[in-house]
């Protein structure tokens, strides 16, 4: 029984021991399992931070698919090129419309190869840019399609992307028809322009008339008056020498009324030359002179004889100032004004300005009318068309000045206009 009895105090003893050593195994083994847990646990925050991250970059990021949308939908011509190299990578529809090549002749190739510049020199700035990681904006250039047909077109390049420059997107946007629109504009403005310069000139027919017989009637005059000295015994040279330079000066300012006068009924392009408005009034008032004297109107001249030079063309500065005249003489021809006045001043304005202003005496103008003065077809004559003041003012515009008219306070209106003083290159 005692033999029994150790046998089995052995027995307990290693089944301890075998039950210690497993505890400790598994409280080893769930060390490892729970440090396991926890770096699982750190990869799993550590990648569910990541694809947060991800997915709010990505919310910030225009899909893929979206851009590829705008850049087939896009109705401005777009290519992407290399960086280096200029090759094409792809092309919208809007430039296959534009130049007539598909995308499949045109992909792989240069720009240069694509032969759709006008200028090679316009070609060669494009490809520099893009060598030199340099932006675009609306570069004016011309350019061909596949037919040799010329388009005007605005062209921006930029990189693809910010972070990487090894693409760059070119935009290209065809302006052909609306620079052809501008073209008609502007020919249609010149022949309103020139149909409003004769009539204003048809207005002045029967003045003119009389300014051309004056020298043509003193240049018969004097050559009669040559005739009977010529058949004189005893010729006095002197005084055949004085009708012959009378002559001369009569011949002198006919032609230059009809010079005038030519230059007036021709239409031709808008010419800048440096002008003085004093020189410029003179030759006005010699043209209307006649008709001034018609009707008995009284011309006073304030000029400053320092007057700064002003850039314009002589022809339509001398039409607005017919107009100014014309509307002046119309505005005094009541028959109970006992004075009839037209006053000239001009002036250096302290804005960089020169300043001119035609004052008359007539009745001015009527209440609720000088809002709507320079409209086109507003007047307040029977027969007028309401072109002359809306035409003389798209004139001073043009020229970078302005016109304005105000009720004078002792009767009759002023028009006042101003234009940039020419500063005149030192020599």
């Amino acid at each position: 029984m005692r033999t029994v009895h150790m046998l089995n105090g052995n027995a307990d003893v290693d089944e301890a021991a075998r039950i210690k050593q497993m505890s400790d195994l598994s409280c080893k083994e769930l060390g490892q399992c729970a440090a396991t847990a926890d770096s699982m646990h750190a990869a799993l925050s550590h990648n569910e931070n990541s694809l947060k991250h991800a997915k709010e970059e990505e919310a910030h990021r225009p899909p893929r698919d979206g851009f590829e949308r705008v850049f087939r939908l896009c109705s401005d011509a777009m290519l992407i090129c290399r960086g280096h190299g200029s090759h094409i990578l792809a092309v919208n529809e809007s430039w296959e419309r534009l130049f007539g090549y598909s995308g499949a002749e045109i992909v792989s190739r240069s720009i240069a190869e694509s032969c759709i510049f006008m200028n090679d020199a316009d070609c060669v700035v494009v490809c520099n840019a893009m060598a030199t990681e340099t932006c675009i904006n609306d570069l004016a250039l011309e350019m061909l399609n596949r037919n040799g047909k010329l388009r005007q077109v605005f062209l921006s390049c930029e990189p693809l992307d910010s972070a990487r420059r090894d693409s760059f997107i070119i935009a290209i946007r065809d302006v052909t028809e609306q620079r052809r629109t501008e073209v008609r504009v502007q020919k249609q403005h010149e022949q309103l322009t020139h149909l409003a310069r004769v009539a204003v000139l048809g207005e002045l027919s029967a003045a003119l008339a009389h300014e051309l017989n004056q020298p043509l009637t003193a240049i018969l005059s004097n050559a009669h008056a040559a005739q009977r000295f010529l058949a004189r015994d005893n010729v006095d040279l002197n005084e055949i020498r004085d009708i012959l330079q009378d002559i001369v000066d009569a011949d002198r300012r006919a032609g230059d009324v009809i010079h005038s006068l030519r230059a007036l009924f021709l239409k031709g392009e808008t010419k800048l030359w440096p002008l003085n408005l004093n020189g410029l009034i003179t030759e006005v008032l010699t043209l209307a002179r006649s008709d001034l004297i018609a009707r008995k109107i009284e011309v006073a001249l304030q000029l400053e004889p320092n007057l700064g030079v002003v850039r314009g063309d002589r022809v339509l500065l001398q039409q607005v100032l017919l107009n100014l005249i014309t509307n002046a003489c119309e505005a005094m021809t009541d028959d109970s004004m006992a004075l009839r006045n037209l006053t000239f001043v001009t002036a250096n304005g302290t804005d960089g300005m020169v300043q001119m202003a035609i004052s008359d005496s007539g009745c001015g103008i009527m209440p609720g009318a000088a809002d709507r003065l320079f409209e086109s077809f507003f007047t307040t004559k029977m027969h007028g068309l309401g072109f002359g003041l809306f035409i003389s003012r798209s004139i001073i515009t043009e020229h970078g000045g302005r016109i304005d008219a105000v009720n004078n306070q002792d009767g009759g209106a002023t028009f006042r206009v101003s234009l940039p003083a020419h500063a005149q290159e030192s020599r």
